[in-house]
């Protein structure tokens, strides 16, 4: 893989079917870029899509939070 030109950081707490078409989005737009994914202690439904996402899509990153942080914490 080429090194992307633009890191796009996407805070996630639940709202999955806001996440699919979030993600499906940026994917289909901006084919060069790393999508950094950071699940504020989403529940397992969430959680779970993420991981297969980042497992269909290798350039992405993931971090999970140990407890939730809310949105600003989660964003920074």
């Amino acid at each position: 893989m080429s090194h992307p030109f633009t890191d796009i950081c996407i805070p996630v707490h639940n709202a999955l079917p806001d996440v699919k078409e979030c993600l499906a989005t940026v994917t289909a737009h901006t084919p060069d870029c790393r999508i950094i994914l950071v699940d504020d202690f989403s529940d397992r439904e969430t959680s779970d899509y993420l991981y297969q996402f980042c497992m269909e899509h290798p350039s992405t990153v993931m971090i999970r939070t140990s407890k939730q942080r809310w949105f600003t914490r989660a964003s920074n």
